[in-house]
């Protein structure tokens, strides 16, 4: 726990949030542009059995083909929207009712997105969804303007939350890359100097005195090299206002010294003073008073 309270575990731990915060925002329109292209794969594939249905002689194909048809396009059946007719070429049995609709034609990025991310949280079920899509390009003349395919959503959803896995698998072996690259640039660059600069301020902490314990500065550019610098002079004047004080502080001894010597002499000339204005000499009281 203590490497997340440094500065680098904390940036580890910011960049690794960043970079998921960034793979998050970039997850949104990667899901939306994959259930578009499912979409219009499906519609591509519903194309090219319609195109096999129309080769066949009066448009008729057996059961088993139709069938076959259909599995291949991943639909549950196919209409042809041409001049604003509708023609129904294939189909299967028990289709039930179609829970919503999609038109994928000029569709916008907002609600391709909100259609997915909608997709997404709700389970799907047995539901089924109908889409609408232009027709590839490059097919006979007089093909249909608009293809309508009928399809289950529950392997949409499938497919799109298998998608959504792989891109957080991967966005976690970058975000994870990505922050130990940082992690070891940051240790080396930022955070190696300023532990080598506070461990410097404390051995100066522990002597002040000794001349040895000041940091020297690299004399590079930068912020570290700056707080370098100033430590440097700081701890200049530091030791400078100690010497000055060792040297106030032997003066204000000399002086206590000298202070104690003159009151020891003074004290014995007042006590020799009261003695002799307390004699009954006659030379002594004569010379006293003077």
């Amino acid at each position: 726990m203590g490497l997340f309270r440094g500065l680098s575990g904390r940036l580890l731990v910011l960049t690794v949030a960043v970079v998921m915060v960034v793979e998050v925002i970039v997850f949104v329109p990667s899901v939306a542009r994959f259930r578009q292209d499912y979409l219009e794969e499906r519609i591509a594939r519903a194309h090219l059995s319609a195109l096999a249905v129309m080769a066949a002689p009066d448009f008729m194909v057996t059961k088993e083909m139709e069938r076959a048809l259909l599995d291949g396009a991943g639909v549950r059946n196919v209409v042809l929207v041409r001049e604003g007719a509708r023609a129904l070429i294939l189909t299967s049995p028990g289709l039930g009712q179609v829970a919503e609709s999609f038109d994928l034609r000029g569709q916008g990025a907002g609600q391709t997105i909100a259609d997915a991310l909608s997709r997404l949280v709700r389970p799907s079920g047995a539901e089924v969804i109908r889409v609408i899509g232009a027709t590839p390009e490059g097919g006979p003349p007089g093909q249909a303007e608009a293809l309508e395919i009928t399809l289950d959503a529950a392997p949409l959803r499938v497919a799109m939350l298998d998608y959504g896995l792989r891109v957080l698998n991967l966005s976690l072996v970058i975000s994870l890359f990505t922050a130990t690259v940082v992690f070891l640039v940051i240790r080396r660059v930022v955070v190696s100097p300023l532990v080598r600069l506070s461990g410097a301020v404390r051995r100066f902490q522990d002597d002040p005195e000794d001349p040895a314990r000041e940091i020297r500065p690299s004399g590079g550019a930068g912020e570290v090299a700056e707080a370098e610098a100033a430590i440097a002079a700081m701890q200049a004047d530091v030791r400078r206002a100690l010497a000055e004080r060792a040297r106030l502080a032997s003066l204000g001894t000399a002086l206590s010294k000298i202070s104690h010597d003159l009151r020891n002499m003074l004290a014995a000339q007042l006590l020799m003073t009261d003695r002799l204005g307390r004699s009954s000499d006659p030379v002594v009281m004569r010379v006293a008073p003077k």
